[in-house]
């Protein structure tokens, strides 16, 4: 909930002064092609069960002037039988600019991508908070 995830080389995040809160207004600034694109977001619920150590979730909408038009959704969980960590993103979206239409290809590769540095950022944070304690 601290935005770890978005600690990513190859994009700029604004707007996480605080941990995840509904209402929250944040925005990735992406270079694609030498083109810059302002991508506002704005979190539309978070979900921290009575006990955080197995769940946490949010997601959040895209605001105008994004390049797509849809939601993202962000889980983590813990599985305590199993140990296991899992890391999910949902989304949806489809193009709201002329240049997102015309790339579409470009769009959902850098989406793609995004989802994997998205959790090679929050594994690091993982390894970094476990080599802290």
């Amino acid at each position: 909930m601290a935005w770890r995830h978005f600690d990513i080389p190859w994009l700029e995040f604004h707007g996480a002064t605080t941990p995840v809160r509904s209402g929250q207004v944040v925005a990735t600034l992406v270079s694609v092609a030498g083109l810059w694109f302002l991508n506002p977001c704005r979190v539309v619920y978070t979900e921290l069960p009575p006990d955080p150590c197995n769940v946490a979730a949010f997601a959040y909408g895209t605001l105008r002037g994004h390049a797509e038009c849809g939601e993202e959704r962000f889980v983590v969980s813990f599985d305590p039988a199993t140990e296991e960590v899992r890391y999910e993103i949902v989304a949806f979206s489809r193009p709201a600019i002329v240049l997102s239409k015309l790339g579409y290809p470009l769009v959902r590769r850098l989406q793609r991508r995004f989802a994997v540095s998205s959790a090679q950022a929050l594994a690091r944070a993982a390894a970094e908070q476990s080599a802290g304690s």
